[in-house]
């Protein structure tokens, strides 16, 4: 019994790889005819990257059985979001391609990621931002880019947490590039993820590793484990919109969207009733459009 479960896992995990191979290839292949064309004209060409990342994550949703709760009018108002600074805690790599599925958003990331092989190719072709954490002294070009993207009308998406954690709790927003919110006088709208049930599970503390990328993780090794489970789920909720004001700080904002999505991540744990059906895709919303 026990042969036969894990000869499924590691069967529906190789078919998965497969599948996610073809459609990196794709991705790949349309990049390399569409990144020359975005580094000569970015701002003109930006539209058809951030298309080609939103469709190839779709479809990795569907490959990884990726489900996604998300009320309904959160997903028209993410949709119909410009120029807007959206903000998230953060616990894995699949935190991103459920972001990238859903909208056109610019994503912002670390210089680390970048250098990560794989990864950084795959974040440059969907046209994100990156900073270096580390190294304060190009904090304010690293600011500056993001004031423009967003004074264009683009909307960016960070993890202001700067790493990636177990799920325990939402820790400490860092401040400095809550900036680019007050330089270019656009709202700010706080989000709460959270990994409800992996296949027909609920997430604890046992088996929330599964879902959770983050310290010393080595990639391939987790992916392995994501590939072979049947489904993940996860829920998704905006909180209150901050508008920021020429008087905002960046430490009054971080701290006013932490507290909003702390509160949403607990709540979120302590009040969602998960279904007794295993299969919730009758109750998955978001997706559809």
């Amino acid at each position: 019994m026990l042969f036969s479960r894990s000869f499924k896992q590691n069967a529906r995990a190789a078919v998965k790889l497969m599948a996610f191979g073809l459609l990196a290839l794709n991705f790949f292949f349309v990049g390399f005819f569409l990144y020359p064309l975005y580094i000569l004209n970015q701002q003109y060409f930006f539209p058809l990257v951030i298309f080609s990342a939103r469709w190839h994550n779709k479809i990795l949703c569907t490959i990884l059985n990726l489900r996604i709760e998300l009320d309904e009018e959160d997903l028209q108002k993410i949709r119909a979001a410009k120029g807007k600074l959206f903000v998230c805690n953060h616990l894995s790599y699949l935190d991103v391609i459920a972001f990238l599925s859903l909208s056109n958003f610019r994503f912002v990331t670390s210089m680390e990621v970048k250098k990560t092989f794989f990864l950084g190719q795959i974040t440059q072709l969907a046209g994100c931002l990156y900073v270096e954490r580390r190294n304060k002294q190009n904090i304010a070009q690293e600011i500056g880019q993001m004031t423009d993207a967003l004074k264009r009308g683009e909307n960016v998406i960070f993890f202001p947490e700067a790493t990636s954690t177990d799920g325990e709790t939402v820790i400490r927003f860092r401040t400095p590039l809550f900036n680019s919110a007050i330089a270019s006088q656009v709202s700010v709208v706080p989000m709460a993820l959270r990994y409800l049930a992996i296949s027909t599970l609920p997430v604890s503390r046992a088996n929330r590793d599964t879902v959770c990328w983050y310290g010393d993780m080595e990639f391939f090794g987790h992916f392995w484990k994501v590939l072979k489970e049947e489904y993940i789920y996860m829920k998704i909720e905006l909180c209150q919109e901050i508008s920021t004001q020429h008087n905002s700080t960046p430490i009054e904002l971080a701290q006013s969207a932490h507290q909003m999505v702390l509160e949403k991540y607990e709540s979120s744990y302590c009040d969602t009733e998960l279904p007794e059906n295993p299969d919730w895709q009758q109750s998955t919303r978001g997706l559809s459009s």
